[in-house]
């Protein structure tokens, strides 16, 4: 905590100072893991409502996905969020949510929290996971989702979770941060709110997105 307090700066989309821009392009820009690239959202000294942040992956044309990567940058992984998909842009459904706790699972979305090694009882079910829910590390945290680990189609590959995964448009929807006040440790409870909220914001370094074209059953 003591490292994030002698870093804090002015972030600014507009600023000839590339350093500072934090723009969201940065995230799939950065191939290498360019510790001074990453996008950062406005803290929630601006507004709760900046805890709800979305972003969309345009991917160009359909895909069958596999596999997402966030990795955070300066802020701990996002605490509840959900990741959707889309062929149209304009309909989506989910493929996974991720919760900071069972009962953060079945508040926001109604559905009990699985943490582990989940065994999908069919193809297209959507869980909400807690597997990453834990503040640390407070930096370059990472979040792996597998849309086929686990699932009963999984070695054949069939019809039904082709078509699940299937999608051109990857929807990321923040909607929860973990707030560092409760770690072992932590000074930061003895803060005041607009202090806290100060340091509370959403940083990420890189999305990637392991996916292959749809090819309809050819090769």
């Amino acid at each position: 905590h003591k490292k994030w307090a002698t870093q804090c700066g002015i972030c600014n989309a507009q600023s000839s100072d590339t350093a500072k821009q934090r723009p969201i392009e940065a995230v799939i820009s950065n191939a290498n893991f360019d510790d001074e690239r990453w996008w950062q959202s406005p803290t929630l000294q601006y507004g709760r409502h900046f805890e709800y942040v979305t972003i969309t992956l345009d991917l160009r044309q359909v895909y069958q996905v596999f596999f997402v990567m966030l990795k955070s940058a300066n802020s701990p992984r996002p605490a509840s969020w959900v990741l959707e998909k889309s062929l149209d842009g304009f309909n989506y459904e989910p493929w996974q949510y991720f919760g900071l706790s069972d009962a953060d699972c079945q508040r926001r979305y109604g559905l009990a929290g699985q943490n582990g090694k989940y065994v999908f009882e069919n193809d297209t079910e959507v869980i909400c996971t807690t597997q990453f829910s834990k503040a640390l590390p407070l930096e370059n945290g990472e979040l792996h989702v597998s849309l086929l680990k686990n699932r009963p189609g999984a070695m054949d590959q069939t019809e039904e979770l082709m078509n699940f995964i299937t999608a051109r448009y990857v929807r990321i929807r923040l909607q929860g941060m973990h707030t560092t006040a409760n770690l072992d440790n932590s000074v930061d409870w003895l803060l005041d709110s607009q202090s806290l909220e100060k340091r509370s914001f959403y940083s990420l370094k890189q999305i990637r997105v392991s996916a292959r074209l749809d090819c309809h059953g050819h090769a």
